[in-house]
């Protein structure tokens, strides 16, 4: 409304530009002005408006008018009362307006006074005033504001605070907003009731007392600014209190968890240490220990208690165990364990301040070694021949964080049987041998090792720790060469001794032990590897021995005599060499043999060059021949 009022005084004004003053105007030499030409906006101005002035001049000469000097004054003429001062040029018969403000008019009667001074310094003037009329306002202002109560005041009380909210106005005020600053709460907005002009009404709440110091509340009416008020200043009041210091149980310095070296299912013990201050005689403070599952959950220890004791000043250190069985429900890892104060607030105290009430620290459950056996165990062979060996092989891994120690204990052919100490670094894999006789007969032959730990050693899972493996045993004949029934006879069935005469019949017999069941033949073989003889050997019990013949004529300077068997797996070739002479006859022989020999290669001889010397001839004589074509 006010803004339309202002726009129609304008419009108004510019109207009356347009035409000369009225013969009712002042003037000062051309210049003619007077209260007729003088407009307010807005026209009916309340308490702390800001009224706008708009002031006509008409230059009713014939000449351009400069700098004709205009001064708005409040109330009345002074220097101290000036609102504006300024000149303006104005062309011949025509009108201008200029205007001031004046700011945050008060309630009640005012004049507006115009000086205008026509030539500049000339001390021809002429002034003029306005009267107009400022409606009231109603004003809120917060004169007293206090708190309850005033001492002995700690954090965490109830504090009291009261506002005493005056209409210092000439009109009534509505219901309107009271906010107060709070320190160390959420703020508060107070509904405030309608309030007539000179009346006042206290606002009244309370709030929790912050930590200790110097705090201070502001309270501010009308906060919404929902009530037109003749003033927006001076309005908000303050009020400051104290917060004594409360008694503070607090943990001081780092907490710490130890379990001993090697020690892996614990216990574990946290210790800290418990400080108060502020406080007198004895306090008994309740404590426990809380860690995250992991679920959502928490893992806690049984509620303990520690004793603070003295005047103002005072600690104590505090431990407390934590065994497998608390913590079984928790993963292999590193946890954090938390040691909270008055963990269900029912502590016969209060504090200073609950956000020092934790404390927290790396607990580590570490794993237990498990000894991991292959369950299957490698034998050189699937399959062997009873009474031979089989190398066993058992691979096994540490799959924890320290060293294990044990033994292999074993099941063979019906025995038992423990291997050395054996240690494993942690994540290390070894495998582990023993060779091993198979028993007599056919059969499958099952071979089962299992770790044991030593006292103090560590395996998690025993389901882990045995290896099994099978071979096949079979029972097939094996012969030995019996070397003690070994003999050699002449052919008059007499033992010989060494050396045997070349030429010679001798007979060879050795007998052969037996394992399992079964047949084979034997060659008899002499060093020229002729054929002396075949033989079969049988066994048809157990244990039976068998008996081997050959004869061969021996040959100087060595007699060698081979009973090879037709399957190498039964049993080995046997061989015998024999040193062996010529006898009388023989050498007779040989050296009759030796002559003749003589003569034959001397003949030999003669009837080779004989040949020699007629092909030399031959070839002289074609030689000849060819001589004799070339002369002719």
């Amino acid at each position: 409304m006010a803004n339309t009022l202002k726009v129609m005084a304008v419009i108004l004004l510019l109207g009356m530009a347009t035409l000369p003053l009225s013969v009712n105007a002042e003037a000062v030499g051309d210049i003619q002005s007077g209260a007729s030409s003088v407009a307010l906006s807005p026209s009916a101005p309340k308490a702390g408006d800001t009224v706008t002035i708009l002031l006509g001049l008409y230059n009713a000469g014939q000449t351009f008018a400069t700098d004709v000097e205009y001064t708005f004054f409040k109330e009345s003429q002074g220097p101290n009362n000036i609102i504006e001062q300024g000149r303006v040029d104005i062309e011949s018969e025509t009108s201008v307006q200029v205007s001031t403000q004046w700011i945050n008019v008060l309630e009640g009667e005012h004049e507006v006074h115009i000086l205008v001074e026509y030539p500049r310094d000339s001390g021809n003037y002429m002034d003029f005033y306005v009267p107009f009329t400022v409606t009231g306002l109603p004003n809120l202002k917060v004169t007293t504001l206090e708190v309850s109560p005033t001492t002995g005041i700690f954090a965490g009380d109830t504090i009291t605070v009261s506002s005493l909210v005056r209409n210092t106005g000439s009109e009534p005020a509505g219901a309107s907003v009271l906010h107060l600053d709070l320190p160390g709460a959420a703020d508060q907005d107070l509904s405030t009731p309608s309030i007539d002009a000179g009346s006042s009404t206290w606002v009244n709440t309370t709030f929790t007392a912050p930590s200790s110091g110097s705090h201070t509340i502001y309270a501010t009416p009308d906060y919404e600014s929902a009530v037109e008020e003749s003033s927006e200043v001076n309005k908000q009041e303050s009020v400051e209190f104290t917060v004594d210091t409360r008694m503070d149980v607090y943990h001081q310095g780092e907490m710490s968890v130890t379990i001993e070296e090697g020690a892996l299912e614990g216990p574990w013990v946290v210790s800290g240490r418990l400080a108060r201050t502020n406080g007198s005689g004895t306090t008994e403070v309740p404590m426990w220990l809380e860690i995250p599952d992991g679920n959502g959950g928490l893992v806690t220890s049984v509620p303990f208690t520690v004793v603070l004791s003295g005047a103002g000043y005072a600690e104590a250190d505090w431990s407390h165990t934590l065994t497998s069985s608390d913590l079984s429900s928790l993963e292999v890892g590193i946890h954090q364990v938390t040691a909270q104060i008055d963990p269900f607030g029912t502590a016969p105290f209060i504090q200073e301040s609950n956000d020092n009430d934790r404390n927290t620290a790396a607990l580590s459950i570490y794993p237990i070694p498990d000894v991991f056996v292959d369950p299957i165990a490698i034998a050189d062979s699937p399959s062997v021949n009873s009474g031979e060996k089989v190398l066993w092989r058992v691979s096994m891994s540490n799959n924890g964080d320290i060293e294990v120690s044990g033994r292999l204990q074993y099941t063979w052919e019906g025995t038992d049987g423990v291997s050395p100490v054996i240690y494993l670094e942690k994540g290390e894999s070894l495998t582990w041998e023993i060779e091993l006789t198979t028993s007599l007969g056919a059969h499958e032959a099952t071979f089962v090792a299992g770790w044991v730990p030593l006292a103090g050693s560590w395996d998690d899972n025993p389901l882990n720790n045995e290896a099994t493996g099978t071979v096949s045993v079979e029972a097939e004949l094996r012969l030995e060469w019996w070397l003690s029934s070994f003999s050699i006879l002449d052919d008059e069935a007499n033992p010989a001794s060494s050396p045997l005469d070349a030429g010679e019949t001798y007979t060879i017999s050795i007998d052969l032990t037996s394992t399992e069941t079964g047949s084979l033949t034997f060659d008899c073989i002499d060093g020229n590897n002729e054929m002396l003889g075949n033989m079969s050997a049988t066994v048809e019990n157990r244990g039976d021995r068998v008996s081997l013949t050959c004869d061969f004529v021996a040959y100087a300077p060595l007699s060698t005599v081979r009973l090879v068997p037709s399957d190498p797996t039964v049993t080995t070739t046997f061989t015998r060499t024999f040193a062996t002479v010529l006898t009388d006859d023989a050498l007779d022989d040989l050296e009759t043999n030796a002559e003749m020999g003589t003569f034959t290669i001397i003949g030999l001889s003669a009837l080779i060059l004989i040949g020699v010397l007629v092909a030399a001839i031959l070839m002289t004589r074609d030689r000849e021949e060819e001589v004799e074509r070339d002369i002719f």
